[in-house]
């Protein structure tokens, strides 16, 4: 074969090869004419993504996406009971965070050739709700840290490392604190007011400035304003009213019996209580800042601890009983007092503050023949406990819930809270201080209308 007989064989065969190719494409490009991104189908589509002639078709077609991409703002949901803290906390509260947003008003001048026909328009920022905030300090650290109800991110608000704080305190709306620890390895409670501010002004977290109060503090309550403080002095028995930095002080008690707990439900009412002991009989008395009157609530129970209601019309408490122990109610007006069938301390409850005489209760599960409250405030016994909604008035129970089968883990509630809607519980477990929320309520959602209610960033804005 000739040399030009071979270059035109070789050519016939390469250009079937191709043509081959070409028409194995087109087939099956008709067979599967529409082919998939990430599982998606994406036919019809014209330039910019979007066809009118399909937008009532499902986008779809039994074609499910082999990768569902994450919808902007879509979070994990928030369970109803949920740990806020593994790690051991000092102190939570409830913060309430004011949201703001800009109201614009015109203002034409009326020589718009003196302004260059430029338009001033001044913003003033418009409140349009609060946003409920816990903040909580760990114990080890010192370190503060913040998260809301309905959200699973935390962040960390303050760097000052405190080692070793037993109690903390939140005043004046997160602003400030009071901290509570013992001075090195001695048994000495030191008490100090702490401020939060900015280290510097590109910092984003915030330092603390410490200031030593009185020393000798043996118990402390913060007004329900959390704007000043009643404290009991070890020396002399003294209980002196002040402001949350300390100053101002006021002796409102003086007598000789020692070893009292302290709590301040409402304005013009401090409650003394006697500490509790099953072997001996205890007391409670109110306390009038304003005008110093000193008068029994209750008394002559053994074991007795009490919670106030924010009204002062009632008041809940237990009393040791045969080895065990039981919780009534005491009303003020009629000094009637009635049990309630759930078995649990006054320290494990918190009263509602949108319905009136409605307690929210840590119920143990089980309680064993003992002295009580001894050995529980010994830590020689501790609960497995249950969250509970109880109207006094009525009697009615309800369980919220069942702690150790939601979470898998037994909780012993101790410092319990409520935010001022009741949607939300705070408690901490006895075990390991670890901090714990129950959501009663779902939380409302916003809707921010993105004109009219524009986050409010500068107070003058010109166009």
């Amino acid at each position: 074969m000739s040399r030009k007989a071979t270059f035109l064989v070789i050519l016939i065969v390469i250009s079937l090869f191709v043509g081959g190719l070409t028409g194995f494409y087109f087939y099956s490009k008709n067979k599967n004419p529409e082919p998939s991104i990430l599982g998606r189908n994406t036919s019809n589509r014209t330039f910019g993504g979007y066809n009118p002639d399909d937008a009532n078709i499902s986008d779809n077609r039994n074609n499910d996406p082999l990768i569902v991409p994450e919808t902007p703002g879509e979070k994990e949901k928030v369970k109803k009971l949920r740990k806020i803290s593994s790690e051991p906390v000092a102190g939570a509260d409830f913060i309430s965070i004011p949201l703001y947003a800009t109201s614009t008003t015109n203002i034409e001048p009326e020589d718009t050739s003196r302004t260059n026909g430029r338009i001033i328009r001044p913003t003033q920022p418009k409140l349009v709700g609060y946003l409920d905030t816990i903040r909580f300090m760990e114990r080890a650290t010192g370190h503060i840290y913040e998260t809301s109800t309905s959200s699973l991110e935390k962040t960390r608000i303050s760097n000052t490392t405190i080692p070793k704080i037993y109690e903390a305190l939140f005043t004046e709306n997160g602003k400030s604190l009071i901290l509570r620890d013992l001075v090195g390895g001695t048994d000495i409670i030191r008490t100090r007011y702490a401020i939060s501010a900015l280290a510097t002004t590109t910092d984003s977290e915030q330092s603390l400035v410490l200031t030593d109060l009185t020393p000798g503090i043996t118990q402390i309550t913060v007004s329900p304003t959390k704007d000043r403080t009643f404290s009991i002095l070890s020396e002399g028995v003294t209980g002196f009213l002040s402001k949350i930095d300390g100053g101002s002080k006021q002796t409102l008690l003086d007598i000789p019996f020692r070893e009292w707990l302290v709590s301040w439900p409402e304005a013009k009412t401090i409650v003394v209580n006697t500490k509790p002991s099953g072997f001996y009989p205890g007391f409670a008395y109110a306390i009038n800042p304003d005008n110093r009157s000193f008068t029994r609530i209750i008394g002559g129970i053994n074991g007795l601890t009490t919670l106030m209601s924010p009204d002062t019309t009632k008041v809940l408490y237990s009393e040791s009983s045969s080895g065990s122990f039981r919780m009534g109610v005491l009303d003020r007006k009629t000094n009637e007092r009635r049990d309630i069938t759930l078995r649990t301390f006054p320290e494990k409850c918190v009263w509602a503050n949108t319905e009136k005489d409605v307690v929210y209760c840590a119920v143990p599960e089980d309680v064993a023949f003992n002295t009580y409250p001894d050995v529980w405030y010994q830590g020689r016994i501790g609960f497995s406990d249950s969250i509970w909604k109880i109207n006094i008035t009525s009697g009615e129970t309800r369980l919220l819930s069942k702690i150790q089968d939601e979470a898998g883990e037994i909780v012993d509630v101790q410092s319990i809270s409520i935010n001022k809607n009741d949607d939300y519980l705070l408690f901490t477990n006895k075990n390991n201080l670890q901090l714990w929320g129950l959501m009663l309520k779902e939380p409302a959602r916003e809707v921010f209308d993105p004109l009219k209610d524009r986050p409010a960033t500068t107070t003058d804005e010109q166009i």
